[in-house]
Order: structure tokens, then sequence, then C-alpha cells
């Protein structure tokens, strides 16, 4: 149930509004690794029996070195595989610098994402503002190379597309959508690891 509800809040945040192909199949990526680490962290809480009245830092292994902790007090649930990867998940658990660029001015967090694997490097930060996409877009826009970016009304709202590169060459999307006066941010950066033969 908890993954239900989890998805229902971020399935419309990676609704199709313009992310390049590679930033989709790494976001789905992305998002099937914090739903194992929900499932199994789920599993875990269940058979240890943790609840919002024990607001105790858990952090559960399995035999095989993987371990999931999750922290009911900032909200926070981590994981790290026995391969190296990792992942993190909280409503403070990006920083700009962690990011790579500055949140927008005055938003308020509402959820942070990153994973690190195989594949490469993930950071996320899902954010809110009263402030127009206009403003999103031209606070964003001289901080990225090769800007690609759409505006276009979608079901009632205003939708922003950005995409465009770091200064090191990290990927990013930027959405924005205004909608009854509030405006849902949504800022991720990538870095893919380069397949070796």
């Amino acid at each position: 149930m908890q993954n239900l509800r989890l998805r229902a809040f971020l399935q419309p945040k990676f609704a199709e509004i313009g992310y390049p192909s590679r930033m989709k199949r790494f976001l789905g990526v992305g998002f099937m690794c914090l739903a194992a680490s929900l499932s199994l962290s789920g599993c875990m809480a269940r058979q240890i029996n943790l609840s919002a009245s024990e607001p105790e830092k858990t952090t559960i292994r399995d035999e095989n070195g993987n371990e999931v902790t999750v922290d009911p007090k900032t909200g926070t649930v981590t994981s790290k595989g026995k391969d190296g990867s990792n992942f993190s998940m909280g409503t403070d658990s990006v920083t700009e610098e962690k990011l790579g660029l500055p949140f927008y001015p005055g938003s308020t967090a509402e959820l942070g994402m990153s994973s690190n694997n195989h594949q490469g490097e993930s950071v996320s930060s899902f954010r809110k503002h009263t402030d127009g996409v206009d403003k999103v877009r031209e606070f964003y826009r001289s901080k990225l190379n090769n800007v690609e970016e759409s505006t276009q009304e979608m079901s009632g709202a205003k939708v922003l597309s950005m995409r465009g590169l770091l200064s090191d060459g990290r990927e990013v999307a930027i959405s924005a959508m205004e909608k009854d006066g509030q405006t849902s941010i949504t800022i991720s950066v990538q870095k893919l690891q380069t397949p070796t033969n």
C-alpha cells in the first residue's frame, strides 16, 4: 500500500513532458530501485514491528550484506547494496551541493532522492513555490549549457520542460507545472557511467 501511495505521488512528476529518453530510462531505473528499497524496508519493518510510536533509527541487514535504514524522525530511507550501490530518499536528503544546482529561491522541499549504482549517479529534488513557470525558466536558463526547453498547456496547467548540461557534463532535466497558484518544480541531475568493452 505504501508503494502505491508513493507511486501515485511520483507518477505525475515523471509524466511525459519532454524528458530525454535517456533521462526517462535512468529515472525508471531509479524508481525501480526506490520501489525495491521501500518494499524491502516495508517487509523488514513489519518483521521487526516498526511503528510511528517508535521513532528510532533502524538499520536492517540481510544475509548478503545489503542494508536498509529507516529513520522515522527525519522521514529518510537509505539503502546500501553489497555491490556498492546506494539510494537515499527523504524531504531533506538532497542538498544544493549534491544536486549541482541551487534550489529555486524560496521554494520548499517535498522530496529528495539520490542513487549511485553501476549505471551511474542520479539526484532529484521535488519542490513547491508560488512563482510561475516563467520565473523558474529564467532562474535556471543561465545555469545550464545547451538548453532545450518547451512550455505547453496541459489539463489547465502550464508546464515547462527544460534540459541541458552542467559545466561538468552532467545531464539536467527540469520540469515545472503551474496550476491554481502553485508551481511544482522537479530538478533531476544524472551522470551515466560510460560502458566499458
